[in-house]
């Protein structure tokens, strides 16, 4: 088993704080879920723990040693599926796939309704389909950590059951940080849970979310 810790994360965004003193841990095996409502920071701890951002401190520690580069410059150690899509719209199907070592008849077996084919460019695909594309790779993808941001939205629900399946097999190669805005279907997979807050994180569980109305 491999842990990452994330400690002591401070953020603040013209003036206004939107992390403060954050700490959040990572397990590989199993899927931690942060929770929080619109506008609380659950973006910006991702976009800094996986260091597209900068934070005004923070500690990042793999299995106890501490990491000084920025974690998306160390290979094979985590990836990121932002909320926004990432792939290029002049790119084909098949050239995205090859780019991440994946193969898109996997792809297929998972979603067999979808009839694009692999030399469609992805501009041409809906966004339903890039985004079940770009779930699939980072899922997928053969790093000890991935993070995933909002992977159910725009999705019908046959779709989100599908991924709830892939991202509860895949947690046996790996460990997973998500958040979504669909709370009931997460949590039920998840492993770990996390309540944020006005920038701050604690851990919780379905019986305290359920006070504070998420299931509502």
């Amino acid at each position: 088993m491999n842990i990452l810790e994330v400690d002591s994360v401070s953020h603040s965004v013209r003036g206004k704080k939107m992390l403060s003193d954050v700490y959040i841990k990572l397990q590989t095996g199993r899927i931690t879920t942060l929770i929080g409502r619109n506008g609380q920071g659950k973006s910006s701890l991702f976009k800094v723990i996986y260091g597209t951002i900068h934070a005004e401190s923070k500690s990042i520690r793999l299995n106890g040693t501490y990491l000084r580069a920025d974690l998306y410059k160390v290979k094979g150690l985590i990836n990121f599926l932002p909320q926004a899509s990432f792939i290029p719209k002049g790119l084909k199907v098949q050239q995205v796939f090859d780019f991440f070592s994946l193969q898109l008849t996997d792809f297929f077996i998972c979603f067999p309704e979808l009839k694009f084919s692999k030399d469609d460019r992805i501009g041409k695909l809906s966004g339903g389909e890039r985004k079940l594309i770009e779930a699939f790779l980072a899922i997928r993808s053969n790093t000890m950590f991935t993070i995933l941001d909002e992977p159910f939205v725009y999705l019908m629900p046959i779709y989100v059951e599908r991924l709830q399946q892939m991202i509860s097999h895949e947690k046996k190669n790996k460990g997973l940080l998500v958040t979504d805005h669909q709370v009931r279907e997460i949590c039920d997979i998840s492993d770990d849970l996390y309540y944020i807050n006005t920038g701050n994180v604690c851990i919780t569980n379905k019986e305290k979310l359920t006070e504070l109305g998420f299931f509502l």
